[in-house]
């Protein structure tokens, strides 16, 4: 188990001093989580003594004293009377918790999907402390999944909350399964709302929070179980037909408008019909791009760079999907062709 997802859980909203921090997690896993810390205004009011994390449960209780010309000290005294007492800086007691907006908007970007602060609406009685809101995905009929982080080492409070104040369907990421028992996997399985844990999906490095390679994939099928599978088939194609009876073909001089034709019948196509469209900008997403590209090189899409297959992978996934969706055919349109080190579409798709 990640020591550091599971601080998210330990710790929630509360803070503590860096020397208990480097005790939970370690030098080199304190140092990756760092950037994703800020102090508090309050300082410590205790601090872990010598015995603190060796059995025993005591610690320092700190009391201040201001002298006659203004200088502060901090002694601390044990709790249990084990150990000396013992002087501590104002550095030494700064708290520090975790800096919300900066997490959801690194886990965010690591999953590819985009910060939005009003993701999660709650009411004035919501515990913030325990849901923090990550992004909303958008279906192209206007339906919304937020997608949410529960923080708590009591997720069934989280649940409660969440019951009460959500007004779509939730994607909930939770940092470890350290804490969800059976009957929080049956109750999350009888709202159907898709979960899945951050440990398993993403990662600290020096350079901040990195993504598995199948990270996106799998929100993007979370998606799909709440905004994608209830959606119609754009065009009402025969019963029947196959990718290989249908026809794409992109103007030149209007990249936002493609004509298909399928079995003799013509349709047109654009980017809100097959749910490209970015949620903010109202622009088609790079799925939409990714479609222009399979144009202009017939069907046929290559590269040799590793890191761009990779991140193409992720974009055909979800093109693939809306294609499906809007045509109402089951079968995969575009296929990997390993011979050939390309993507290749199953239908005719060209630029004119």
């Amino acid at each position: 188990m990640s020591p550091i997802w599971r601080s998210l859980e330990i710790v929630g909203s509360g803070a503590l001093t860096l020397p208990h921090w480097q005790k939970g997690l370690g030098a080199d896993d304190l140092a990756l989580l760092r950037p994703f810390l800020s102090p508090r205004a309050e300082p410590a009011v205790t601090q872990p003594c010598v015995n603190t994390f060796s059995g025993h449960d005591c610690r320092y209780r700190i009391v201040t004293h201001t002298d006659a010309h203004g200088h502060t000290a901090h002694v601390g005294i044990c709790d249990e009377g084990r150990c000396e007492k013992r002087s501590f800086t104002t550095a030494d007691l700064v708290l520090y918790g975790f800096n919300d907006p900066k997490l959801t908007a690194a886990i965010a970007t690591a999953l590819e999907l985009q910060p939005f602060a009003a993701a999660c609406p709650t009411t004035a009685t919501a515990t913030p402390a325990r849901v923090l809101p990550i992004a909303t995905l958008c279906a192209d009929d206007g339906r919304t999944a937020p997608v949410v982080l529960i923080r708590t080492r009591a997720p069934e409070a989280a649940l409660d909350q969440l019951t009460l104040n959500l007004v779509a369907k939730p994607i909930i990421l939770f940092p470890t399964a350290a804490d969800l028992t059976p009957a929080v996997e049956a109750r999350l399985h009888r709202y159907g709302w898709p979960y899945r844990v951050l440990e398993n999906l993403l990662f600290f490095r020096p350079t901040g929070i990195m993504a598995t390679a199948d990270a996106a994939d799998a929100i993007t099928e979370m998606a799909e179980s709440l905004i994608g599978e209830v959606t119609k088939a754009v065009f009402a194609v025969p019963v029947g037909t196959r990718w290989g009876e249908i026809t794409l073909t992109f103007n030149a001089n209007d990249h936002q408008v493609a004509t298909v034709l399928v079995r003799g019948v013509r349709h047109r196509l654009t980017p809100h019909d097959l749910g490209l469209l970015d949620c903010r900008s109202q622009r088609p997403d790079r799925q939409w791009l990714f479609l222009e590209k399979l144009a202009e090189c017939g069907g046929h899409f290559g590269w040799i760079d590793a890191k761009k297959h990779a991140a193409a992978k992720k974009i055909k996934l979800r093109l693939s999907q809306a294609l499906r969706r809007a045509f109402g055919i089951k079968t995969e349109p575009i296929e990997w062709r390993r011979d050939d080190k390309a993507w290749v579409t199953e239908f005719s798709i060209s630029q004119k």
